[in-house]
């Protein structure tokens, strides 16, 4: 009987586990696919909301105004128009119309601001080379580049003078997609340049030292495969995609982690406290066997125990009736039978020494005869 309440309870709790792992681990997933659309809604309405703001800047006065200084006899602008270009870039920075700002004459050298010592001018300049030539040719677009261990959206946007394109502005901002989708979508959002984790918050930080081999190859390797990772005994779904580079040199991804740490957590918790009842279910249930056991075998003994003596000639031998159920009847029974057994060997005692009288008094007339 243990044996079975045993093996129930793994049973059981085997196929209580087994469901909700799986029922966590699609929730998880659920989440996140949704992290993922929210993710990539979120980077198109991003770079729709940047050509919609800055497409304007293309018929601003001052734009035009600083384009002017541009000298189609010199490649590129002159010292003086430089130092005007520079302030007015340097204005525009202060008042935080972007983070670094790129002026891109059609020939010549490039000017650049940032508001930040660690941005690299230099590495926003060979960044956005590519999106400023389109945006010369094809007029205002967008994209994402690497500068630093940060990722920046940028908008390029062409300067026209007499109704010909000179030069093209591109400005700098801040990317806030892994921020944004963290807060939509409650995932953690990793981004990637180049195999290299790019990252803005602690928690993001934490996960891309832990983990950043294995989240740049669930990045690269297998975009939108979903796969489980586990750090710090914490347990995650990781899904992995790619964005599009306005670098063409540099290979952007970002991987989204769905943790189903918590729901396991319960789970858990669940699990020990079925383990607790169980258990006191189990010793219940042999407490209760137990004594129902002793009250059948008891009685049985007692039976057996005045079978032998009666075997043994002591009819005096009597079952207590302490139940007025199968065992009363059968106890009833044989105390019935007991005394019908020494009621028969008294008679039968009786006949015999009849016998043996009649049988002396033959002997003894027998004798007399003779």
């Amino acid at each position: 009987v243990v044996g079975v309440m045993v093996l129930l309870m793994a049973t059981s709790m085997w196929l209580i586990n087994q469901r909700i792992t799986r029922q966590v681990q699609a929730e998880a997933a659920e989440q996140l696919a949704t992290a993922d659309a929210v993710l990539n809604h979120i980077q198109k309405l991003r770079m729709d909301s940047l050509l919609t703001s800055f497409r304007k800047v293309e018929s601003e006065p001052l734009f035009k105004a600083h384009a002017a200084l541009f000298d189609p006899n010199q490649e590129g602008f002159s010292e003086t128009a430089q130092k005007t270009v520079r302030n007015f870039l340097n204005t525009l920075i202060r008042d935080k119309f972007a983070k670094v700002i790129m002026v891109a004459p059609l020939e010549g050298p490039r000017l650049t601001v940032a508001n930040d010592a660690w941005l690299s001018t230099d590495e926003f300049e060979a960044a956005c080379t590519n999106l400023a030539a389109t945006a010369i040719n094809l007029g205002t677009t967008a994209g994402v580049v690497r500068n630093g261990d940060q990722l920046l959206d940028v908008v390029a946007v062409p300067i026209r003078l007499r109704d010909e394109v000179v030069a093209a502005f591109v400005f700098g901002v801040e990317d806030t997609m892994a921020d944004d989708v963290r807060e939509l979508a409650r995932s953690e959002v990793l981004l990637f340049a180049d195999g290299k984790p790019v990252v803005t918050t602690a928690r993001e930080r934490e996960l891309a030292a832990l983990l950043s081999g294995q989240l740049a190859s669930v990045a690269s390797a297998n975009p939108g495969k979903i796969e489980k990772l586990t750090l710090n005994e914490e347990h995650f779904l990781a899904l992995g995609g790619s964005l599009k580079s306005a670098h063409a040199a540099s290979q952007l991804s970002y991987v989204i982690l769905s943790s189903y740490e918590k729901p396991l957590r319960v789970l858990r918790e669940t699990q020990q406290l079925i383990v607790i009842v169980s258990l006191a279910a189990i010793i219940l249930g042999i407490t209760i066997v137990w004594i129902y056991v002793r009250r059948v075998t008891e009685p049985l003994e007692d039976l057996r125990e005045h079978t032998e003596a009666i075997g043994k000639g002591d009819f005096t031998r009597r079952v207590e009736l302490n139940s007025w159920d199968e065992f009363g009847d059968l106890a009833e029974a044989f105390n019935h039978m007991t005394e019908n057994l020494k009621l028969s060997r008294q008679q039968l005692e009786t006949t015999v020494d009849s016998l043996k009288a009649t049988q002396a008094q033959l002997i003894q007339s027998e004798k007399l005869s003779g």
